[in-house]
This record gives structure tokens, C-alpha cells and sequence, in this order.
């Protein structure tokens, strides 16, 4: 039987073969492995068509709450499994940006370093943040628009460290990008975040 919990429905906003295939491979990820198996097997515990399950894997990964890895066995075979991504895990390799150009390359290498610092589980309660691909996109922008990565990374720190010592729940990572908490009213002796002052546009 396969289980499908609150979150996937109510965060992460599955539904159809995603959400089928995305319970499947979590059970599998929880049990301390992941999913190992071909396709059409994957299609048949989920009831749907080898390239609909293809697909909705396809779909799973590009969003960053799959990854997928290759091993060989000692006898030579190749196979993959496919483990939902938990908050210690960085972001698969699918979920990265595309070939990027060299003026943009050190901006989109610092987005990407920012992107690790935020978990992809909500330590209080378990539940995925919703990280995706889009995130780094939204995290360039915020510092095109001045945001440097110590300010970046020293929120999400702070934030973090807050919300485990008050034992509170972490928002969705697109909202908190949305909504950056300004900690600008701190004590004279801590660093001064988000300070229009120190800002300076990153090119």
C-alpha cells in the first residue's frame, strides 16, 4: 500500500502519478534506501503507462524533491535509485542551472552556495520546503538588486538558528526569499544586515 502524508498534498502540491510516485520513492527513502527498479515496474505499482511514470519522475526531479543516483554492482550492472531529497542532502544535480555565461557565472555560483544553507526539511516539522530550481533564480535577483552573500547567508544562519532554539516551524523557501526577515535592528556590536549603506550592486 502506498502511503501518501499531509505535506504532499498541502506543501508540496502533488497530485496525479507525481504524487503517487513521489509517496512510493519517500517510503522507499525512509526505510533508509531508495527506489531501485525499472520503469515499468515503478508504472504498475502506481497504475499508470511507462511514459507517464517516466514523466512524472522527470517532473519530481526537475523540482529538486528527487534525486537520482547511478551505481555499479560488482557484477558489472548499472542501475539507479531514486531517493527523495532530504534536508542534509544538497541540491541534486538535475536542479542546478543550466550552462551559464561568464557574466553571470559568479553570481549564479554564489545564488547556488546560498541555496545549500537553507534545508530542504523543516526541522520541527518534518516537511519539505519546497526548494526548487526557481529559488536560485530568485536568490540572483536579490542580488542583483544589491543583497550581498554575506547578508544572504547570515540571514538564513540567523533565521535557522532561531527557529531550532525556539523549537518553531521554517517557512517554505520561496516564501522566506519572498519575505526576507530584516534583522537591521540588532546590537551595535553585530554585524548590520541589509544596511542600504553598505550595499553595492554586484555585476
Amino acid at each position: 500500500m502506498i502511503v501518501i502524508e499531509d505535506f504532499m498534498i498541502r506543501d508540496l502540491k502533488l497530485k496525479g502519478l507525481e504524487l503517487l510516485a513521489y509517496a512510493l520513492i519517500h517510503e522507499c527513502s525512509q526505510a533508509g534506501g531508495g527506489w531501485i527498479g525499472n520503469f515499468d515496474f515503478l508504472a504498475a505499482l502506481i497504475g499508470g503507462t511507462k511514459p507517464s511514470t517516466t514523466q512524472a519522475v522527470k517532473g519530481l526531479i526537475e523540482r529538486g524533491l528527487v534525486s537520482s543516483f547511478e551505481f555499479t554492482t560488482d557484477a558489472g550492472r548499472k542501475f539507479k535509485e531514486y531517493k527523495t531529497v532530504s534536508g542534509d542532502e544538497s541540491a541534486p544535480e538535475e536542479v542546478k542551472t543550466e550552462p551559464r555565461n561568464d557574466a553571470n557565472a559568479e553570481l549564479q555560483e554564489i545564488a547556488e552556495r546560498i541555496y545549500k544553507l537553507y534545508p530542504t526539511k523543516c526541522p520541527a516539522s518534518q516537511r519539505a520546503t519546497g526548494k526548487s530550481k526557481s529559488d536560485i533564480a530568485k536568490i540572483v535577483r536579490l542580488l542583483k538588486k544589491g543583497h550581498t552573500e554575506e547578508e544572504l547567508s547570515g540571514t538564513i544562519q540567523r533565521y535557522i538558528s532561531e527557529a531550532a532554539q525556539n523549537k518553531s516551524w521554517i517557512q517554505n523557501f520561496s516564501t522566506f526569499l519572498n519575505n526576507l526577515p530584516d534583522y537591521s535592528e540588532q546590537e551595535a556590536s553585530e554585524p548590520q544586515l541589509f544596511n542600504d549603506n553598505r550595499r553595492k550592486p554586484q555585476r
